[in-house]
């Protein structure tokens, strides 16, 4: 969790950053209406989680603009005595440093209570997650609905992204040998 924190803190505070996007893949568990994400030294070191709703809501006030999390973890319940005592801890400093309200997107792979599916494409490419591979190909291979021109760059916002993962992701989980439902969870707040 310090290793994580710590490349947060170095970006928090600064004037010029505009959008921070935090990438995890790994996994996850719901304890309650609680959501923890386990690092590879988790589920034993307890300080190897982190706890996603104390980190969004550390990041509403971070000071940076818009803040991303796409996260590629199940969210199903804790199981047992050990999962259950993980409790995670945050990952953005513990210190007020916006005068306004961070716009938080939140791109998950599925909905609570259900497994983010990984699944090997060639025997040679190894596992990846479906969402993983999906939210990759959204970038790779757009389609024209996807994009926009800011500043003179092509982009793919997070906003124009939601109807492209529901139907990639649905589809994918469906076209495998065992049948999955994966339904993937997005909530944009910037545009």
């Amino acid at each position: 969790l310090k290793a994580v924190a710590n490349a947060v803190k170095l970006h928090v505070g600064h004037a010029n950053l505009t959008h921070l996007v935090i990438d995890f893949a790994g996994h996850g568990v719901l304890k309650g209406y609680s959501e923890v994400w386990l690092r590879s030294g988790a589920p034993e070191e307890t300080c190897e989680a982190i706890s996603f709703p104390e980190t969004y809501a550390a990041a509403l006030t971070c000071g940076i603009p818009n803040v991303t999390f796409i996260v590629d973890a199940c969210r199903v319940p804790a199981a047992g005595l050990v999962m259950n005592r993980m409790t995670g801890g945050e990952i953005f400093p513990n210190r007020l440093l916006a005068s306004f309200e961070t716009k938080v997107d939140v791109l998950l792979a599925c909905l609570a209570g259900q497994a983010a599916a990984e699944v090997s494409e060639s025997d040679a490419a190894g596992y990846q997650g479906i969402y993983t591979a999906c939210l990759l190909s959204a970038f790779r291979e757009p389609t024209d609905d996807m994009v926009r021109v800011v500043n003179g760059q092509t982009v793919v916002p997070s906003r124009k992204l939601q109807a492209y993962l529901d139907r990639e992701v649905r589809r994918r989980a469906a076209a495998k040998p065992i049948r999955m439902n994966q339904f993937p969870a997005t909530r944009i707040n910037s545009d």
